[in-house]
């Protein structure tokens, strides 16, 4: 199963791999808006992860990658209610704090990626 994650961070893609590797995921991931998008054209892509302090990257994002019916954990910095309740908004299917721990973001994972796969 793929997974998309969108951020700009390179620190933390050998740390996501490992976390998700070992669970059997296979993960690509985008550092805009437009890569993101294409990725989601060439790959059969089962969740999305967006960390929207990415450059170029808001909530609006989320509603864009809402029209391919993925589903979307949002990873903010700024933690405020009003940031919060504007992702779910925008359809956003769960909302993770930073910084985070990849223990946490991988049970969110699990569980977004459990309901893909009973959908099917």
């Amino acid at each position: 199963m793929k997974v998309l994650f969108v951020q700009s961070k390179p620190a933390l893609t050998a740390a996501l791999q490992l976390t998700f590797l070992r669970q059997g995921y296979q993960l690509l991931f985008c550092n805009s808006a437009i890569e993101a998008i294409e990725t989601l054209l060439k790959h059969d892509v089962a969740l999305v992860v967006v960390d929207i302090m990415t450059p170029a990257i808001g909530l609006e994002f989320v509603s864009t990658i809402k029209k391919y019916e993925l589903p979307v954990i949002v990873l903010s910095a700024l933690g405020h209610e009003e940031q919060l309740q504007k992702a779910f908004e925008m359809g956003a299917d769960d909302y993770v704090n930073l910084p985070y721990s990849f223990n946490e973001l991988s049970l969110r994972v699990n569980l977004l990626t459990n309901k893909v796969k009973a959908m099917a």
